[in-house]
């Protein structure tokens, strides 16, 4: 898949990996939707915005609202 780095309007790196996994409050906002401003790209792992941080379950509850995602996209 090629992405054009024009269709990039924000982005974030996390660097140090606490940041990202830490539970503590404020930490949800680094976790990404499964929605990207990219056409056709979706995200679905246990790090998305979902509500069982890193976990099997979470994995599969973001795979599940991706796929929803895609699948009303494509009724359209």
């Amino acid at each position: 898949m090629n992405i054009d780095k024009e269709q990039i309007i924000d982005y974030q790196k996390i660097d140090r990996a606490n940041d990202f996994y830490n539970l503590a409050p404020g930490n949800n906002r680094y976790r990404p939707k499964q929605t990207t401003p990219i056409k056709d790209l979706y995200l679905a792992r246990d790090y998305t915005l979902q509500p069982y941080f890193a976990t099997m379950e979470g994995a599969v509850t973001s795979r599940i609202k991706a796929a929803k995602l895609i699948e009303d996209q494509n009724k359209n």
